[in-house]
């Protein structure tokens, strides 16, 4: 990875007067859509729509819906990988209506087809073993599907129960089907399992569309409880964030909410909304930078909010007309940018992706992906976490430093330099920095 040093305190008579801070003539490309990608997707789906969006560990894009094959793959520059559709062949005889991936790129996937649960290594051959032990224990469609920390699977739909767990080799775990038993209550669109092994469910439930069960299946009653009538219809699609909050999308008033991770509403958070959604939320997602990029029917079809809930008027911008048609759902991939699937047409039929976008500018240095922190010392001095006059940039997310090291730097354009300390976090938000 190429390393820019991006901005260092000038502590030292060698860097006096050169100062870094965020270029003035900065712009966004996020949401500008991604035409190398589009054009190379193509027509490759045939006109079918797709329902469910997923990124490998390698970086490829897995989606089901109503297509030729039900499953199909594309690498990171929307190219089909033909031989995953080889090796899936006729194993469904439905549509596809949800995928995940595990940490192995094993694929798991829920639908209309027979047995309603699948999995796929990742050539897309069916391991038919996992196939075997599901049997005949789901009765009917599969909307929703997570896979949590230990390898077990989460299942959410419109079957007996309404929500079941299974171990990786496809056993339903039926001590939590027993403690979840009628607490669900009705049709589950959504699951997602939280850092405590919890797993949050949305749907059409009963009492309340958003609840909370622990690893066992046990309700958590405070959540649903600190949940009350906040909701007043459907929730579709739920996201947690980085620090344990859950973002809900759904056919509710406002369309987008946020709540704690007891259950209680951020009533900033819907305030800050406000009317910017006038149609149905059908997915969400969180960027790395703790950004949330919502799909669905909405007016736009694709927006992204921060972390207060503000829209982000650029992206919105930017996308403009190009989707002419609604959102089904939405993955960000490991390169901050958005892959959609759907109902649309252009920019793409069914798939396309949608720059994540960062801060460019004409002048100065353009950050990379995981930019570096850096301050300057003495030649005498040595690095260290808790040296003087260390630098974070403003906005980064999950720091996890690989270590401070020293090197000589010299400051473009002027010809002067210091040593430098810098180390490069694992991931970070991504911004532009210029030489004033």
């Amino acid at each position: 990875m190429r390393k820019v040093l991006a901005t260092v305190v000038p502590v030292l008579a060698l860097v006096a007067g050169v100062t870094f801070a965020p270029a003035a003539s900065a712009t966004s490309n996020a949401g500008t859509p991604d035409t190398a990608f589009n054009a190379a997707v193509g027509n490759a789906l045939n006109g079918g729509a797709v329902y469910a969006v997923a990124e490998t560990p390698g970086g490829n894009i897995v989606v089901g819906g109503d297509l030729l094959g039900s499953l199909r793959e594309f690498d990171s520059a929307g190219t089909e990988v033909t031989s995953f559709a080889t090796n899936v062949g006729n194993s469904l005889d439905g549509n596809v209506f949800t995928v995940a991936v595990t940490t192995d790129e094993h694929i798991i996937v829920g639908g209309d087809f027979t047995g309603f649960l699948k999995e796929f290594d990742s050539t897309g051959n069916e391991v038919t073993s996992f196939t075997t032990n599901v049997g005949s224990t789901l009765g009917n469609r599969v909307y929703s599907v997570a896979v949590t920390t230990d390898g077990h699977i989460i299942v959410g739909g419109w079957f007996n129960g309404y929500l079941k767990e299974f171990d990786s080799t496809g056993t339903e775990v039926t001590s939590f089907t027993s403690n979840v038993a009628s607490t669900v209550g009705g049709n589950v669109y959504a699951v997602s399992p939280t850092q405590d092994g919890n797993i949050i469910v949305g749907g059409d439930l009963r009492g309340s569309p958003l609840k909370e069960f622990d690893s066992t299946g046990t309700e958590v009653t405070s959540f649903t409880t600190n949940i009350g009538s906040t909701l007043d219809g459907s929730v579709g699609t739920v996201a947690l964030t980085a620090d344990g909050t859950i973002i809900c999308g759904g056919d509710f008033t406002g369309f987008l909410k946020e709540f704690d991770s007891t259950g209680t509403e951020v009533t900033s958070f819907t305030t800050n909304i406000g009317n910017s959604l006038d149609g149905t939320v059908n997915s969400v997602a969180v960027t790395a930078d703790g950004n949330i990029a919502v799909g669905g029917s909405f007016t736009g079809r694709l927006k992204e909010f921060d972390s207060t809930g503000t829209e982000i008027a650029i992206f919105t911008t930017n996308v403009g007309s190009a989707l002419d048609g609604a959102i089904s759902e939405i993955a960000v991939t490991a390169a901050g940018d958005i892959v959609v699937g759907g109902w649309f047409a252009t920019p793409a039929p069914a798939l396309a992706q949608f720059l994540g976008g960062s801060a460019s500018a004409s002048t100065g240095p353009t950050i990379p992906t995981a930019p570096l922190q850096a301050f300057a010392i003495r030649e005498t001095d040595t690095c260290g976490p808790n040296a003087p006059e260390s630098v974070n940039f403003p906005g980064l997310v999950n720091v996890q430093s690989t270590g401070w090291s020293k090197s000589w730097q010299q400051w473009p354009n002027n010809g002067a330099g210091s040593f430098v300390c810098t180390r490069q976090p694992y991931y970070t938000t991504a911004e532009t920095w210029a030489v004033e």
